[in-house]
């Protein structure tokens, strides 16, 4: 990591789909889905070696925080390092397509899928003996985890049935970005304040721009649409962590300091720590004394190749 030049690194998260009996599922067999990714790529010498050099170069994927669930990191990308940042995605998804299909032959289901199209697609978990899951625990690679949705069961949106439930099989597109600074951090809080604003507003910006419009698929079948003027993925947000949604809604580039403070209790410094703001939109934090901002406001299913516009405003740290 290199303080003294504008870095991104993306994590996109993929859903493990299963078709049986005419219903959709999320399955959960995200442990035998990585086991044939490997076997897939042991099965061939270049991909093999391809495999490795990735891994080298930092290169990750893995079981994310459900049993449905995989996730795709890169390693830190200069602006020179885009390309070859968005040809390792094309690479591993291809690859995570090839062992999806292998995981289809040894399965009992009509089909299996795995990909980051839709952040929230269907209500239905089941297991890879065929048995449907409906608690929140038995969904969890730890099932001591906490829920992190808030909403009322009083006022659940039309468009979703189990909410939450729908956590466990939730995908994003995620970007982490430094800008390029020097010397301590709080030499140029403000400036680091300001760049916090600029840079969400930027992100949702491309958000909002290419909205997925799909419906849920009310017990694996029946297609419900969204709420007028939502998506599934914002009626899961403003249902279960309102705190995000109404700071999405008020994003303004001039807010600055004051509001950076008035939102996280402190000023950037080198001892930040956004403490008990989980803000799922955009989350500011210290690594080797280097500020990141990590921007969670994406839906997987948004191509990643749309994401170029942002590096011309997140490479740099504007000056007052």
């Amino acid at each position: 990591m290199r303080r003294d030049q504008f870095e991104i690194g993306l994590e996109r998260e993929y859903a493990l789909y299963a078709w049986i009996d005419g219903t959709l599922a999320y399955l959960l067999a995200n442990d035998r889905l990585l086991a044939a990714f490997h076997e897939h790529v042991a099965a061939d010498p270049e991909r093999a070696h391809a495999w490795e050099q990735m891994r080298a170069a930092g290169w990750r994927i893995d079981r994310e925080y459900s049993h449905c669930l995989v996730e795709i990191a890169s390693p830190p990308v200069t602006r020179a390092g885009w390309a070859t940042l968005l040809a390792g995605f094309s690479r591993l998804e291809e690859w995570l397509t090839h062992a999806a299909a292998r995981l289809h032959r040894s399965s009992r289901f009509d089909r299996i899928e795995c990909t980051a199209e839709l952040s929230v697609r269907t209500d239905r978990f089941v297991a890879w003996d065929g048995t449907f899951v409906t608690t929140f625990a038995e969904l969890l690679l730890n099932p001591g985890d906490d829920n992190w949705l808030l909403g009322s069961p009083e006022n659940i949106p039309a468009c979703l049935s189990a909410p939450e439930l729908s956590y466990a099989g939730f995908t994003s597109t995620n970007a982490t970005v430094h800008p390029p600074h020097h010397g301590e951090i709080a030499e140029q809080a403000t400036e680091l304040a300001d760049y916090y604003w600029l840079i969400l507003h930027a992100a949702r910006t491309l958000d909002v721009y290419t909205p997925q419009r799909h419906p849920l698929l009310h017990e694996g079948r029946i297609a419900v649409p969204p709420d007028p003027e939502l998506t599934i993925r914002d009626a899961l947000i403003r249902w279960g962590d309102p705190s995000t949604a109404a700071l999405l809604d008020t994003i303004d580039i001039g807010d600055g300091p004051a509001r950076f403070h008035a939102l996280f209790g402190q000023p950037p410094s080198a001892a930040f720590s956004a403490g008990w703001f989980h803000a799922y939109s955009c989350r500011p934090r210290v690594v080797e004394n280097t500020m990141l901002f990590e921007l969670r406001c994406f839906h997987s299913g948004l191509p990643l190749a749309n994401l170029g516009p942002l590096l011309d405003i997140a490479a740099r740290l504007r000056s007052r």
